[in-house]
């Protein structure tokens, strides 16, 4: 399988929540897959600490990776669809910066994608950005899909690390950089 053949065969489906805190939402979540059949999830502000086990999240028929925050809130959790060959490149939680989860996702057999789940809270310092930058631009020769929630004001000053690098990233063939707003309370909130 080529990327062509995987472009024209309709590709992945992706979906991204953000749903502040998952446990009571997962027969919601669990209606919307059934309906949507996404291949991969993101869903971000799981809310999850590491006392709850993988069982209690588990979804019929997809693989979970997860980055929990060790205090309340946050976290990242990524479904992928279980016939999809992963592995996990990094999980992990920087206190009062972000979680981010990066996988290798082989699809065919010979295609492998970089997905990356991130979660900022609101509170991130621009140094987040940075670190953030610095991990995904070692994926940037590979095809990469980055889904998640980064609290970011796209219109400051700080933001153009991650223009540059979504920029560096996009060529005709793949998914546009947001260009309009995610939410009427700010008008340039990604």
């Amino acid at each position: 399988m080529s990327l062509n053949d995987l472009r024209s065969g309709g590709g992945l489906k992706f979906l991204h929540l953000n749903i502040r805190s998952l446990l009571p939402k997962l027969d919601f979540i669990t209606t919307l897959i059934s309906e949507s059949a996404p291949d991969v999830i993101v869903i971000t502000e799981s809310w999850l600490t590491g006392k709850v086990p993988d069982s209690d999240v588990a979804i019929s028929g997809f693989n979970l990776f997860r980055a929990d925050r060790i205090s309340k809130g946050g976290g990242v959790i990524v479904y992928v669809k279980e016939h999809l060959a992963t592995h996990i490149i990094l999980s992990t939680s920087v206190p009062k910066l972000f979680e981010c989860i990066v996988l290798d996702v082989c699809v065919g057999g010979t295609i492998h994608i970089i997905i990356s789940g991130v979660y900022f809270p609101p509170t991130a310092p621009n140094s987040a950005l940075e670190k953030l930058c610095k991990i995904l631009s070692n994926y940037t020769t590979s095809e990469l899909t980055i889904l998640g929630d980064l609290n970011l004001n796209w219109l400051s000053p700080c933001s153009s690390k991650l223009k540059e690098l979504c920029l560096e990233l996009i060529c005709p063939s793949r998914s546009s950089i947001p260009r309009d707003q995610t939410t009427k309370m700010s008008p340039s909130l990604l």
